[in-house]
């Protein structure tokens, strides 16, 4: 059986420097966003308010895509390096990082951490409710009891829905 899970979509302060694609034009601009705050881009950075949806790593595999551009995360993605990765959406990397093929490895900001461009996913990638802009690593050790997860599984071919709730019902009664 393969499971994978992500929590709920959370808006996040996501900045891009000129040198990862967010175009340096040498103006200031105030602008509003859709809620109503105010922000400033300055030359040679961007910040948006994108929202961003943490997953497990192995949510990938289990859809069977694979990334245009780069790779998804690793098993241990969530765990010890400077930076964490971050697969974005094909609309992301056109838009905040203008397209660019050599994006992977690149460094950008969300919420002031420092994250690595691991991978683009296809134009046509789509996942319903668990669909967004930009998907990081679930690091399940910091999840909180008040955490909703969203949560996908493959039934292996034949296995009937019966069986498959007999097998996951005793990881279930723990939450």
């Amino acid at each position: 059986i393969v499971i994978a899970g992500a929590l709920p979509q959370s808006v996040r302060e996501v900045r891009v420097s000129s040198s990862a694609g967010a175009g340096g034009n040498g103006r200031t601009d105030d602008r509003t966003d859709d809620r109503g705050s105010a922000r400033t881009e300055r030359a040679g950075a961007r910040t948006e308010a994108i929202p961003i949806r943490a997953v497990t790593p192995s949510l990938f595999g289990l859809l069977g895509v694979e990334p245009l551009i780069g790779r998804v995360f690793a098993k241990d993605a969530a765990a010890g390096s400077e930076t964490t990765p971050a697969v974005l959406s094909h609309r992301v990397w056109q838009q905040l990082f203008d397209g660019r093929t050599d994006i992977a490895g690149q460094v950008f900001w969300i919420d002031n951490q420092p994250y690595a461009v691991s991978g683009v996913m296809p134009e046509r990638f789509w996942f319903g409710d668990m669909n967004s802009p930009i998907w990081i690593p679930l690091d399940i050790r910091r999840a909180i009891p008040e955490d909703t997860f969203d949560v996908v599984v493959r039934r292996p071919a034949g296995t009937t829905p019966a069986q498959l709730e007999a097998s996951l019902r005793p990881g279930l009664d723990d939450y």
